[in-house]
């Protein structure tokens, strides 16, 4: 068995390709799966030609090949699998139904998935959600099969910086591409209740450089920040995956009140470096008390004021997380020994 995950990457072909994303996620999952004891190896592809061409050259030994989100439509996606019988595929969504209403081309390619999952004996459709592989099964009585995403963990959390304290300016963390359903807004708020809560002077860290479907998003983020002048923003450039895990080190708390998500790196990522984050019931994976209402700033507020007080908050990170992979794992392996 040799398995390949392939990405998205118009840039390919450059030495200086960013594997950013979902590449970051597919890394993950290949190193799970070599810990696994599994041969896996992550790539990115430009389209489904590139692909097509790789599979009947230098990656002609691949047994297993996983495609990371629709980005292949289902009529060529038919021939190659057509082409390559002995290989077996899947594709698998990374996003569930509220985000799919902001990508036409993933939303709409579902029932066509779906046909050829029917017709081709070595293709699964699949999600990185369970609530998207139930809600489709449960709407349609189709298979939809869940394959989640696996992050891959340190043996243990390195985590050396002094919890925070009164006195201290407090560094929060407000990371990924600027889109509507992140909910900056809220977590822009939530951090202004902090600072008069805690009586605390806050530096709020915000990813810049992916604008993605909502342009308002910033400027409003930086008119009502003007409310609390206690409350500095500063812009964070796109960092490279490494590069950004070491800037987490400096981090207290990060925030994600998302209204939809699958997985979510950045939340993954601060378990690993000993960061918690406050999260909505959309990141189901994380510690009962690190969820907070998304459409509440107050409760997403009193949530990290909560967690920044829990000195054992960066162990329960690590706890759940690691639950969260043992399980994925084993769906995995059901998947690939089938």
């Amino acid at each position: 068995m040799k398995i390949l995950i392939v990405f998205k990457d118009p840039s390919t072909d450059s030495p200086n390709a960013c594997h950013q994303g979902l590449g970051i996620t597919a890394l993950n999952l290949a190193m799970s799966l070599c810990e696994m004891r599994l041969d896996a190896t992550a790539l990115p592809v430009a389209n489904g030609e590139y692909l097509w061409q790789k599979l009947a050259g230098a990656w002609s030994d691949y047994t297993h090949v996983i495609l990371s989100a629709p980005f292949i439509d289902a009529a060529y996606l038919g021939k190659l699998f057509a082409q390559f019988p002995a290989k077996r595929f899947a594709l698998v969504y990374h996003s569930n139904l509220g985000f799919l209403t902001q990508d036409r081309f993933a939303g709409v390619s579902i029932p066509q998935y779906i046909a050829l999952e029917k017709q081709c004996r070595n293709f699964t459709v699949a999600a990185n959600s369970a609530e998207l592989s139930d809600a489709i099964q449960q709407a349609t009585g189709l298979p939809f099969t869940h394959l989640p995403n696996l992050y891959h963990l340190p043996a243990k959390v390195q985590r050396t910086r002094a919890s925070w304290t009164n006195g201290m300016t407090l560094n929060i963390g407000l990371f990924g591409a600027a889109r509507m359903l992140k909910n900056w807004l809220t977590a822009g708020a939530a951090a202004m209740i902090m600072s008069r809560g805690l009586n605390a002077s806050v530096r709020l860290h915000v990813s810049s450089g992916r604008d993605e479907g909502s342009s308002a998003t910033r400027s409003v983020l930086d008119a009502l920040l003007t409310l609390n002048p206690k409350v500095q923003l500063v812009a964070v450039p796109w960092l490279n995956h490494d590069d950004f895990r070491r800037y987490l080190y400096g981090m207290d708390l990060l925030l994600q009140p998302s209204f939809t998500e699958t997985f979510n790196n950045v939340t993954a990522d601060g378990c690993s470096c000993g960061v918690p984050s406050v999260v909505s019931e959309a990141i189901d994976w994380v510690p009962a008390n690190w969820i907070a209402k998304a459409d509440s700033a107050v409760q997403v507020a009193a949530v990290g004021c909560a967690l920044l007080r829990d000195r054992k908050a960066v162990d329960k990170g690590w706890k759940a997380l690691d639950q969260y992979n043992r399980k994925a794992c084993q769906q995995w392996s059901n998947w690939l020994g089938a």
